[in-house]
């Protein structure tokens, strides 16, 4: 019986002791929160920004296109009646030129016909410009619509506040007369100032020095005003 007092005395005092700590106040229980100092914030997130200089590596070179394929697409483009006795030109071709086809159609007016076809528009032009000034011709000398040894822009604009890539010039050399002319690419889509290609260079050889009927005949057909050389 002494035993069991003990017992029953020890229940009570746990049971008034838990009684006790259920009645203490919730305030008087600290939880520990964390100060905004102590919590790190998260890294914030900035706009990538391209590096000052980068160098591409080989790889990302673009590919030149296969010679088959640059003078498959040059005759593809030549008009009708221009492609008469065409033939891939395996050598001599203008400086940067990736290939070119030249053609006999008129012997008579010319002794040849050549289209040259470019890896960009800034080739073109460039090897535009340097065939006519090896012949003394100026760049924005005047049309050759009953001229000769000039030089112009065929479509409008060119001087004020761009510089237009079509373009076309002519010069008589040795008694022959030859006319060249850029076909510049197409515009893609961003207000004209961006051009994708073919960007192809047609050089007639006359044999005679009537360039004006050159002229006449490389762009024979045209309806367009301002228009272009059809040849091509």
């Amino acid at each position: 019986m002494r035993g069991l007092a003990v017992c029953t005395i020890a229940i009570g005092v746990l049971v008034a002791g838990c009684a006790s700590a259920a009645t203490q106040p919730a305030s008087s229980i600290a939880i520990p929160v964390p100060s905004m100092a102590s919590v790190a914030p998260e890294p914030s997130i900035a706009s990538p920004t391209a590096p000052s200089a980068v160098t591409p590596s080989p790889s990302s070179s673009p590919t030149a296109m296969p010679k088959a394929l640059a003078e498959s697409t040059l005759l593809a483009g030549i008009r009708k009646d221009a492609k008469v006795a065409c033939s891939p030109q395996q050598s001599s071709l203008p400086q940067a030129a990736i290939a070119g086809i030249e053609c006999h159609p008129r012997p008579d007016l010319m002794t040849s016909v050549g289209f040259y076809l470019f890896a960009s528009q800034a080739d073109l032009l460039s090897t535009y410009f340097a065939l006519l000034a090896a012949h003394g011709v100026a760049a924005r000398s005047g049309d050759c619509l009953g001229r000769s040894g000039v030089e112009d822009a065929y479509q409008p604009g060119d001087g004020t506040s761009t510089f237009i890539a079509a373009r076309e010039g002519c010069y008589v050399a040795s008694g022959k007369a030859s006319d060249l002319s850029t076909q510049p690419g197409e515009p893609v889509g961003d207000g004209g100032y961006t051009f994708g290609g073919p960007f192809v260079l047609v050089v007639i050889h006359g044999a005679t020095a009537d360039d004006g009927k050159l002229h006449a005949w490389a762009w024979l057909g045209n309806r367009a005003e301002p228009g272009n050389p059809t040849v091509w």
